[in-house]
């Protein structure tokens, strides 16, 4: 490929955050038109349930088997929180795309990444550079623009 032979190097992630990222825009996608048909709440709830079989699917496919037997109670906790916080937020979004339009409503919920580094600043004392802090205000500005 053109971009190896210039030594241009991606950071290590970088490739599946995007993938990721087309994933997720085309999910809250799909995710308006079932709880538009079905209602929120069983949206949520098939989607949950969803996610935790292709979840043993692919462990069963890789041969990894699942196991907390070796955690500590501390962390089964924090695992079982943070599956209902997600859970919940998950509901809440689709709460309010049965109620708005997804093109207001998915930039605001993508903000998720905005959140998720201001706890990790706050939290884990993690330091934002520069070029980062513009891909922060640029993400806000695009949400406020969104809005009106």
């Amino acid at each position: 490929m053109i971009l190896k032979r210039r030594n241009f190097q991606i950071s290590t992630g970088v490739k599946e955050t995007v993938i990721g990222a087309f994933f997720f825009g085309s999910f809250w996608n799909i995710s308006e038109l079932i709880s538009e048909k079905i209602g929120w709440f069983q949206a949520t709830l098939f989607i949950k349930l969803g996610i935790i079989l292709l979840f043993l699917l692919f462990s069963f496919l890789v041969k990894q088997e699942i196991s907390l037997t070796k955690s500590s109670m501390k962390t089964k906790l924090i695992l079982i929180s943070i599956g209902i916080i997600e859970a919940g937020a998950i509901a809440i979004v689709n709460f309010g795309l049965t109620i708005g339009d997804a093109i207001l409503i998915t930039p605001i919920a993508s903000a998720l990444s905005v959140v998720t580094i201001m706890m990790a600043v706050i939290f884990l004392k993690e330091k934002v550079h520069k070029l980062q802090t513009f891909g922060i205000i640029t993400v806000i500005s695009g949400i406020i623009v969104t809005g009106f």
